[in-house]
């Protein structure tokens, strides 16, 4: 019984050193006015975008240069040393992430127009443009020269609206020769 005890005991003491640490919490930070809240918000905000853009980020380094920044401590880097490091660091980065973005976005977009040109009434332009009449125009077919007056929404492949006339509230203007074919 005694050694079942001293298992259980033992047991309890290897499982409480495996289990997960809670995340730290930081001390709750009085936000007082707009100004207090929408800085941390900011500070977040940065933090997130730091980790995702700078791998291995030092965040006390980080901290430490945002905070002589604002305090108007002397530096510990000149001008030309801090533009040479982020330099060489985007150089060396930015290539990679390029390449990689640019693969991922040729597969989608690919797999997006051949979705895409099932879909009723999509039209293929020989240039690639999709496009999909909604309302048929009326009248005389415009010239290379002519100014027409148009609605549009345009969209990126995973659906977001980059342009919209309609909630502009009034059509686009544009000579035909000015915009790209298919448009």
């Amino acid at each position: 019984m005694r050694k079942m005890s001293l298992l259980f005991l033992l047991g309890l003491l290897i499982a409480a050193c495996t289990l997960e640490k809670p995340k730290k919490t930081s001390a709750n930070t009085r936000m007082e006015e707009h100004n207090d809240s929408l800085s941390y918000a900011i500070g977040l905000d940065m933090g997130m975008r730091m980790e995702l853009e700078y791998k291995n980020v030092n965040h006390k380094m980080l901290n430490k240069g945002i905070d002589d920044y604002f305090s108007r401590n002397e530096y510990d880097l000149t001008d030309k040393e801090r533009a040479r490091i982020i330099n060489k660091y985007t150089n060396e980065t930015q290539p990679k992430y390029r390449m990689a973005l640019e693969k991922n976005n040729m597969v989608e977009g690919k797999k997006f127009l051949e979705q895409n040109l099932k879909n009723e009434g999509v039209i293929a332009h020989r240039s690639g443009i999709q496009y999909k009449v909604i309302t048929p125009m009326e009248g005389e077919k415009p010239g290379p020269r002519d100014v027409v007056k148009i609605h549009y929404i345009g969209k990126l492949i995973d659906g977001t609206t980059f342009d919209n006339s309609y909630t502009r509230g009034e059509p686009a203007v544009f000579q035909l020769n000015r915009i790209f074919p298919g448009f």
